[in-house]
């Protein structure tokens, strides 16, 4: 038996403290902010997804292929 890397991704819900001198500063100091730590957060139900295109790459030349395809 091998091992094999499959790439997956999910989504999170959480959120965030931010000082800002209004609500509107806020989000768009949020959306633009790249030092905002990322907060813990819930697993959002059905999220979970492989990416089979990274996992192929992720595994290159590991992967059995059929003679007629090489």
């Amino acid at each position: 038996m091998k091992t094999y890397k499959v790439a997956v991704t999910w989504e999170v819900c959480g959120e965030v403290e931010v000082v800002a001198n209004s609500f509107k500063a806020a989000l768009k100091k949020a959306r633009k902010d790249g030092t905002i730590p990322l907060p813990e957060g819930n697993y959002i139900d059905g999220s979970f997804k492989i990416d089979d295109e990274m996992s192929e790459y992720l595994n290159e030349g590991l992967i059995d292929r059929p003679s007629n395809m090489l």
